[in-house]
């Protein structure tokens, strides 16, 4: 499951025409994304007590930002059930 702050998520149609990888993978079926909430419930439903999560390498480094930023307080939130690792863009100089 990947995590996706609420604000890529209403404007995923619009990224994705800007944003092809992350297209194919958020219209994908085998690519599951939600909200930290919903993989803390994923989480206790199958008795995983942490997950290694990150988000989308974006070519936009301000999407990248929103995204680190989303992980990082979901960690915060979430009290070491979430281990965060950061992403920058693969464009970035």
């Amino acid at each position: 499951m990947h995590i996706c702050p609420p604000e890529i998520e209403r404007e995923r149609k619009k990224i994705s025409e800007k944003e092809p990888w992350f297209g194919g993978m958020i219209n994908s079926k085998v690519h599951k994304w939600g909200t930290a909430e919903s993989l803390i419930n994923h989480m206790d439903l199958h008795g995983i007590k942490s997950s290694l999560v990150t988000g989308f390498a974006f070519r936009d480094q301000g999407l990248c930002r929103i995204m680190n930023d989303y992980v990082l307080d979901s960690a915060r939130r979430c009290m070491g059930r979430i281990i965060p690792l950061a992403v920058v863009s693969p464009c970035a100089k």
